[in-house]
């Protein structure tokens, strides 16, 4: 076995050791805290000489995806993450400026830009400025005008695209109405995730409190930028260590054909990318029912109801053979941890389901699937499209589906709170609605299964599905299939989890 295997064998023993050491209600509990990110091997990097000032930094491997979609679709929104919250109580929009200017200071890829230079698409890092700030004041409304203008505020906030050469990656907004006020952001996925959007309330919290005292930033400084961790990753990737990833994932996806959804009309490349969303709030015995089943299985809600998508996606298919795409934090290293940017991997996790398993079974074949995949999630999934040459070379090639689970945790990376003070009550879903973290219309995959939830709460479910034109038909179509998510537990083979 070359060096990487080993190293790869020893990192999956290591995490299996440590699980097996706990006690077995407490296994199913570290299961998620790896999915999450929050427990691995992460060992530090070497920092030394990761980047020369004088050199050009070219975009990392998470990033080339991005960077093409962009070139192939100008003007696109489909990258933008935005959200909008209310807050009870007026903010002080001088602090939240000068706050604003510190994280962007301290954050070099939130002043960074994209070139293409001598045929390589690079980062280009802008000294700090001053960062613009829109302050809307609306108290000469109605609060139902309040309300309805907030939201439209919002969705041109979010819909309007970035210029990823020359514009800011982030635009920062409030709305301010009486004894409350709306806060608007929205940034670039290519320079963030939702990971990063944690970072970033928990720092504008942190930062407001401290200078609305007249303190010092309390925030320590970063070990490392995104573009020094960029550096490292390439210059990793340029040797052989990920030869046994590679090994894996080809094996894992050989003979894997594409999943043929059942649509109700044949749809044309501007149809497909055209969405509509739809959420449901699993009822709270449900969600304490599928978090049990979860613990007895040694496995986590997200592959509970990962298993149940593969399950009902066969059923609409009729084909036994299931892959469906989800997404690993991609921060394997303890520097990573306090960056904002776009670690984000997708894993594609395969299931072989018969008419004949319960769905305990199936559970149990993901569980060691998923297992698996993660200990190979370095390889960057570009680099393995490039490899396997699917049909069309993208991700939908190889799943049309992806699945996101976002753990409702009450911490942020690193154990701190996710925001602090004057923003530790800002209600994000009060004007996004259905919409709280939405990509305004347009569509990257057939269906995307989104579930926020765990042990403690409900289980929230939405469904974002490429649609064709029609308002009535577009909006049914998500709904059809994130109402059977919720009712697809209880309707699955053999009562459905009694069945050993």
């Amino acid at each position: 076995m070359n060096k990487t295997g080993e190293e790869i064998r020893l990192r999956r023993n290591r995490i299996a050791s440590r699980r097996a050491e706990l006690p077995i209600e407490k296994q199913a509990a570290f299961s998620q805290k790896v999915q999450t990110g929050i427990v691995t091997e992460r060992p530090s990097l070497r920092i030394g000489g990761s980047r020369q000032n004088d050199e050009p930094v070219p975009i990392s491997p998470s990033q080339e995806p991005i960077w093409n979609w962009e070139q192939l679709n100008p003007g696109s929104s489909a990258y933008n993450i935005s959200v909008a919250g209310e807050l009870q109580g007026c903010l002080r929009t001088s602090l939240i400026s000068q706050c604003l200017n510190e994280i962007v200071r301290r954050h070099e890829s939130l002043r960074t830009n994209f070139v293409q230079s001598g045929g390589l698409a690079t980062q280009v890092i802008t000294p700090p400025i001053a960062q613009e700030l829109l302050v809307v004041d609306l108290h000469r409304l109605s609060e139902l005008e309040w309300k309805r203008e907030a939201r439209r505020l919002a969705s041109e906030h979010g819909r309007r695209p970035f210029n990823l050469t020359s514009d800011a990656l982030l635009r920062v907004a409030v709305v301010g109405y009486e004894a409350k006020c709306a806060v608007l952001r929205t940034m670039h996925h290519i320079v963030s995730d939702l990971w990063s959007s944690n970072i970033f309330m928990r720092e504008l919290g942190t930062l407001y409190d401290a200078f609305g005292e007249g303190a010092p930033s309390p925030l320590a400084e970063l070990p490392l930028q995104y573009a020094d961790y960029t550096c490292l990753q390439r210059k990793r990737l340029a040797g052989q260590a990920l030869q046994a990833e590679l090994s894996y994932w080809k094996e894992q996806l050989s003979g894997l054909e594409p999943l043929d959804l059942p649509i109700d009309r044949p749809r044309n490349h501007a149809a497909m990318q055209r969405a509509a969303s739809e959420g449901i709030l699993l009822p709270k015995k449900l969600t304490e029912e599928l978090t049990a089943l979860a613990q007895a299985e040694s496995a986590t809600l997200s592959m509970v109801l990962l298993a149940t998508a593969a399950v009902l996606l066969s059923r609409y298919s009729g084909q036994q053979d299931i892959a469906l795409g989800t997404l690993s934090s991609g921060r394997n290293h303890i520097e990573a941890e306090p960056l904002i940017g776009f670690f984000l991997n997708t894993l594609i996790i395969r299931t072989k389901i018969s008419a004949a398993q319960s769905f305990r079974s199936v559970l149990r074949q993901l569980r060691e699937t998923y297992w698996s995949a993660e200990m190979y999630e370095d390889l960057p999934f570009h680099k393995l499209l490039e490899e396997l040459k699917p049909h069309g070379n993208t991700g939908v090639a190889l799943s049309q589906v992806m699945f996101v689970m976002t753990a409702a945790a009450k911490t942020a990376p690193g154990g701190a709170r996710p925001s602090s003070g004057r923003f530790a009550n800002l209600r994000f879903s009060a004007l996004s609605g259905k919409q709280q973290r939405a990509s305004f219309g347009e569509a990257k995959y057939a269906l995307v299964i989104n579930a926020a939830g765990s042990a403690l709460m409900a289980s929230h479910i939405s469904c974002n599905s490429a649609s064709g034109t029609g308002r009535l038909r577009t909006r049914r179509i998500p709904e059809r299939k994130a109402r059977s998510v919720n009712n697809g537990p209880r309707s699955l083979p053999s009562g459905p989890w009694n069945s050993r």
